[in-house]
């Protein structure tokens, strides 16, 4: 007699007319799905971006390449010290960063949403003077009091965490471009790239954790974007160009889950 198991894949098998099996019937049912999903200009990208995080590691490397004198000589417009920073080459332009993924992914040209999370100490009307700057920059602010300027507010990252996962649970992306170097956010990545999405990261190389790195799809240099950010501002004394970081960076291998027309990438070195 035929175990309950063998009747149920019989009775698939059956139901499926190019009698490939069940697990051939709900892989294609599947990419049938995700292929719906993908507009005619590319994949929805939506943008979450770490502030703090994003702000802290860019003070360092900026001092470390060009020395203090180039960040404090940095415009509050583009940068907010341990608050906020955002490329020149993307402010006001949100769809420069597509420029970025075009080589190795096909993206639509311009971004579902750009979400920026942080936080800073003082009264209401510095939270709003904030959340004014972002706004000039086309991002989505979402801004947090603090008590202590050293403290990370936790609202931070308990928030970019659910809009992560509460997005791709709605289906409003295919591929989540995330700013940061924590590896706090680990495990929520894991729950989005197992509800079929994607995961890019931006992170400094010389802070990114191994884990963080590892649990997405793709992790490129932020670094690359924030290169010409404060090149031009006045070196500190002493300092030449032997100090600049030009180590290439290798890009990790990709393996698509959104559509079959994407390809799969092979380590190289930028140049």
């Amino acid at each position: 007699m035929l175990s309950a198991m063998e009747k149920l894949t019989r009775a698939l098998n059956d139901a499926n007319p190019n009698k490939q099996g069940p697990l051939h019937a709900w892989a294609q049912r599947d990419r049938e799905q995700r292929d719906k999903r993908i507009t005619p200009a590319g994949l929805r990208w939506m943008v979450f971006v770490d502030g703090e995080n994003l702000a802290i590691r860019f003070k360092g490397k900026a001092c470390q390449v060009f020395g203090q004198t180039a960040v404090t000589n940095l415009s509050e417009e583009n940068f907010i010290e341990d608050v906020f920073v955002w490329p020149r080459n993307l402010a006001r332009q949100p769809s420069a960063l597509a420029d970025h993924l075009y080589k190795d992914f096909i993206v639509s040209p311009e971004p579902v949403a750009l979400n920026y999370y942080t936080s800073i100490t003082g009264d209401r009307q510095r939270v709003e003077m904030i959340e004014d700057a972002l706004w000039r920059q086309k991002l989505r602010p979402i801004v947090f009091h603090k008590q202590k300027k050293d403290a990370k507010a936790k609202g931070v990252d308990i928030t970019l965490t659910r809009d992560l996962l509460t997005q791709a649970f709605l289906d409003n992306y295919d591929l989540a471009v995330l700013f940061s170097g924590d590896a706090d956010f680990v495990p929520v990545i894991e729950e989005v790239r197992r509800l079929g999405k994607s995961v890019i990261l931006f992170a400094f190389n010389d802070w990114v954790k191994r884990e963080l790195r590892n649990a997405c799809n793709a992790c490129f240099d932020v670094w690359k974007l924030f290169e010409k950010h404060c090149a031009e501002a006045p070196r500190a004394e002493g300092q030449d160009e032997e100090h600049t970081d030009s180590r290439p960076a290798k890009r990790a291998v990709w393996t698509p889950v959104a559509s079959s027309r994407t390809k799969k990438l092979e380590p190289e070195n930028e140049g």
